[in-house]
């Protein structure tokens, strides 16, 4: 097959990749489109560590080829997604209802192979490893937890998001920061996450919504997304522009979707006494006033993804409802020989979400 594959000093596309058989959890599938994330630009940036050579791209959409023997939730030929956490089932936080957080997924992705230890994709005889590796024209999901089938109205290559965006949006809005109608919220970067995180905060009824960027563009979207009020941190402070806007206190809770060490600053300093701040970007060191956090009661929390199996059903279900639309946030679409292409539109802000496109 062909894939891009990151060297460790250079993103290439490289063919005759052998790819094996699933295993008896495990699916294979046939890559349709497959979301470009800043987490995958943090990898080839060294700001993320995965043994190299490696295929990036985890937010994917594609059909069924092949399932291993014990797989029940979906058949050769279905539509799917699959989410860039595969929960294993088994480990204790698997039981306890937060699979988002498992910890064998964690370990697997970070030595970038799959449930058992191993890749399943070599080259020559050699090693190829994968932190989901769907930038390629196959990908092999470690277990049929991660994948969901699809209803026909979302046979679409912008579905990508499902795997990601929505997916990781979903999660800090609904689990994390468990945002309510009595909540003012900041939302510090509204990229292929933040922009989201917006939409799923005005689902939620948020009392007020506050989009922070830099590229007016993207704010304006934000506003279309049910921001109630902009802020561009190139022309105003941010934290004064909040605390004027809600008379002196603070917003409730603040979400940070860029991984920045100012915008993290920022969204602390940005909420009222007792507030929470949601941390999604990664691939920052965090700077601020450890005093700050402790007098004022402010809830730090760490967000990661969300859980496939109960979760995306859900987003599903909303995006049938009209109240979300998955087209409305992939923004550029590429061949996979394009793929520098596409990750500079990313890191330019030109994009909201952009996707690889699989012949």
């Amino acid at each position: 097959m062909k894939a891009v594959v990151f060297t460790g000093k250079e993103v290439e596309v490289w063919d005759e990749l052998e790819i094996e058989e699933p295993k008896s959890d495990e699916v294979l599938i046939k890559v349709v489109a497959s979301g470009v994330c800043h987490t995958d630009v943090n990898v080839i940036k060294g700001k993320v560590s995965v043994p190299t050579p490696v295929i990036l791209g985890h937010e994917v959409y594609g059909i069924v080829e092949k399932i291993g023997e014990r797989v029940t939730r979906v058949k050769p030929g279905d539509h799917v997604v699959a989410a860039f956490i595969y929960p294993c089932g088994k480990c204790k936080l698997c039981l306890s209802g937060f699979e988002n957080l498992c910890e064998n997924s964690i370990k697997a992705r970070a030595k970038g192979v799959t449930l058992d230890g191993t890749t399943r994709i070599k080259k020559g005889g050699k090693d190829i490893y994968v932190r989901n590796g769907g930038w390629a024209e196959y990908m092999i999901a470690p277990t049929e937890n991660c994948v969901v089938a699809l209803p026909p109205e979302l046979k679409i290559h912008e579905a990508t998001v499902l795997g990601c965006a929505f997916f990781t949006s979903y999660g800090a809005v609904f689990n994390t920061a468990q945002v309510t109608a009595v909540d003012k919220i900041a939302v510090f970067g509204v990229g292929g996450v933040g922009l989201p995180t917006i939409k799923f905060a005005s689902i939620a009824n948020a009392a007020e919504i506050i989009a922070i960027d830099i590229v007016d563009q993207k704010l304006q979207k934000a506003k279309a997304m049910g921001a109630t009020l902009t802020i561009n941190a190139k022309i105003e402070d941010p934290v004064k522009t909040i605390k004027e806007a809600t008379n002196g206190e603070g917003v409730d809770i603040a979400i940070e979707a860029i991984g920045n060490t100012t915008t993290i600053r920022q969204a602390i300093e940005s909420v009222r006494v007792g507030g929470k701040v949601v941390l999604i970007g990664m691939g920052a060191t965090a700077e601020f006033e450890v005093n700050n956090v402790v007098i004022r009661g402010v809830k730090v929390l760490g967000h990661y993804g969300a859980r496939p199996r109960i979760d995306i059903p859900n987003v599903i279900e909303l995006i049938k409802k009209g109240l979300i639309n998955p087209q409305e946030f992939v923004t550029h679409k590429f061949k996979l020989d394009e793929i520098k292409q596409a990750i500079h539109v990313l890191e330019t802000g030109e994009a909201i979400r952009s996707n690889l496109l699989l012949p």
